[in-house]
């Protein structure tokens, strides 16, 4: 009996070590401040992008108290890389890097650290693309560039390749146009992603887009937009005909063309491969991107008056081929090319 009362003891006493343990982690304080990482991630990126980390902003008690540690957590290989131990003078810095084809959304988590304190976190989420055209591995499934067209050429200014319907008068890119332009550049990738530049071509607006064709390429007129539908006329909706344009293709494994009521049928007779990327706007020197799987919007040549042009739309509730006056500066579309 005089076993079992000490044993008893025992377990009680280890019991109040375990509940003054718990009562002191309950206790223990959160590092203040709020974690920055000093670089803007895109949303997309790709393998083999780098961004260099640059973390502050956490403190114990007072905000001149700052030499915490800081880690980086990569979720895509699911390692921690200590970059400051705690109490290390100098800046908190190290590499991110891209460093697999995982074609998902991820979180990648900094955190300082300090003995005694709960950690704090600053975070920043991104999906991993892949621009190859080899539809096995790249983020477009369902594209039919060097399957269904085996046609192609390369861009002598920036050595992008494009597939084509054609190389003879009147063929037709069948991917946005991804050029970039000198100096300052051209157009916008989709979501300020660099990454998403050759899988959705660039918004441009319409003087950008007039000069933005290859040697040997043009931006088509609205005349051959309906010429590549077989029906309709310029400056007016081309009806039931839009399932001719668009193409059943998935994005990181989601279909880009989400909903087709039952009027609607994708059959891309035409290879063009309409995908809704949608469009950007422009106004106060800041730009926004709109209607992604909603809209694919190109320009025309047609200039209709000194702001404003005419570009051809597809919508992903309607099988017509819409048109509408757009204003040349403030709207960004996407572009086709056509041969001369």
């Amino acid at each position: 009996m005089k076993l079992n009362r000490y044993i008893f003891a025992l377990l009680a006493a280890a019991a109040l070590l375990v509940g003054c343990k718990k009562d002191d982690e309950d206790t223990k304080p959160s590092l203040s401040g709020k974690v920055t990482i000093g670089v803007t991630i895109p949303a997309y990126v790709q393998k083999g992008e780098s961004f260099h980390i640059v973390a502050s902003g956490a403190y114990r008690k007072s905000k001149t108290d700052t030499l915490v540690g800081y880690y980086i957590y990569d979720p895509i290989t699911h390692q921690y890389d200590t970059i400051r131990t705690e109490g290390q003078t100098g800046s908190a810095e190290g590499d991110f890097v891209i460093s697999v084809d995982s074609l998902s959304t991820f979180t990648m988590n900094v955190t300082a650290f300090a003995k005694g304190y709960y950690g704090t976190t600053g975070s920043a989420s991104f999906t991993v693309v892949n621009p190859s055209l080899d539809t096995l591995r790249g983020s477009l499934k369902g594209h039919p560039y060097g399957y269904d067209v085996t046609t192609s050429f390369t861009d002598a200014r920036d050595g992008l390749v494009y597939y084509a319907t054609s190389l003879s008068s009147g063929g037709w890119m069948i991917q946005n146009l991804a050029w970039t332009g000198a100096g300052a550049g051209a157009g916008y990738p989709y979501a300020d992603s660099e990454a998403m530049s050759y899988i959705a071509g660039r918004f441009y607006n319409w003087d950008e887009a007039t000069t933005a064709c290859p040697a040997g390429w043009k931006l088509p007129s609205d005349a051959d937009f309906v010429a590549l539908a077989g029906a309709g006329a310029t400056g007016e909706t081309i009806p039931d005909a839009a399932g001719v344009l668009k193409g059943d293709v998935s994005f990181n494994g989601s279909a880009l063309w989400p909903y087709q009521n039952g009027k609607i049928t994708i059959t891309n007779d035409t290879f063009f491969t309409a995908l809704p990327w949608g469009y950007l706007t422009v106004s106060a020197g800041t730009h926004s991107y709109k209607s992604f799987r909603e809209t694919a919007v190109f320009w025309t040549a047609d200039s209709v008056d000194s702001e404003t042009a005419l570009a051809r739309y597809l919508k992903v509730d309607s099988n017509d081929i819409l048109v509408q006056t757009m204003d040349k500066k403030s709207f960004c579309a996407s572009v086709r090319c056509i041969k001369e």
